[in-house]
């Protein structure tokens, strides 16, 4: 379990690579910021250097991709350093694409890698049962051997196992943070019943219940290659 915020560089990069990337791989425009923004405002809050190459792949609905824009805009007007890149495949059917997509991924990858940034993936988890997340997570464990991949839990309409390895503290600032800007960036999914305040917020409650605090997000170590 994580307890400060200067630990969790150890868990997600070794050290050894001054350029620090964290390739984040997702399936909808908006997965980024409810799976881990609160970790990535508390590592820029906490002064480390560090970039983020952000994959989204379905990104064919033109309303989403701008709200997403717009998000990750905001973000780096705050001073974190987040290149988005965004591809068309469908929503529900991604699988039926997932060759593409795997090739897609090994070419993100290997221009980090040859621009000397020490990556560290996270994605969603393997046993989501949304198909798309599923799929994402097949994608990136099949085309990045060599990796630390970090993988994180969605709340969604069906019941799944999700055994988090470690929890990052975040504290009520952060965590309100994180939810005022998913609120007002998505604003498109206000019809879904779970998206509002109470929701997230009892997210992020629940998880630092389990972490001995207050605010907390969760994630799982799916492989530590050293």
């Amino acid at each position: 379990m994580i307890n400060s915020g200067n630990d969790i560089r150890n868990i997600l990069w070794t050290g050894q690579v001054n350029k620090k990337c964290l390739l984040i791989v997702v399936a909808h425009c908006d997965d980024f910021e409810i799976g881990c923004l609160a970790t990535v405002l508390k590592l820029h809050d906490a002064g480390v250097v560090f970039s983020i190459k952000l994959l989204t792949l379905c990104s064919n609905d033109q309303v989403r991709r701008k709200e997403q824009q717009n998000s990750i805009n905001y973000l780096k007007k705050i001073g974190i350093k987040i290149d988005l890149v965004t591809f068309d495949y469908k929503d529900t059917i991604l699988a039926e694409n997932i060759t593409n997509i795997k090739k897609d991924i090994k070419e993100c990858a290997k221009v980090l890698s040859d621009l000397d940034h020490e990556i560290c993936v996270i994605t969603h988890h393997d046993n989501d049962k949304h198909q798309d997340h599923a799929c994402v997570n097949d994608a990136v464990t099949q085309s990045l051997r060599n990796h630390r991949i970090i993988t994180f839990n969605i709340l969604k309409y069906e019941e799944e196992v999700f055994i988090p390895s470690f929890y990052v503290k975040i504290n009520q600032e952060t965590a309100e943070k994180k939810v005022a800007h998913i609120l007002q960036s998505f604003s498109s999914q206000k019809s879904k019943i779970w998206f509002n305040k109470e929701v997230f917020l009892s997210e992020l409650r629940m998880q630092g219940v389990h972490a001995n605090c207050n605010f907390a997000e969760s994630f799982f170590i799916q492989k530590m290659c050293i």
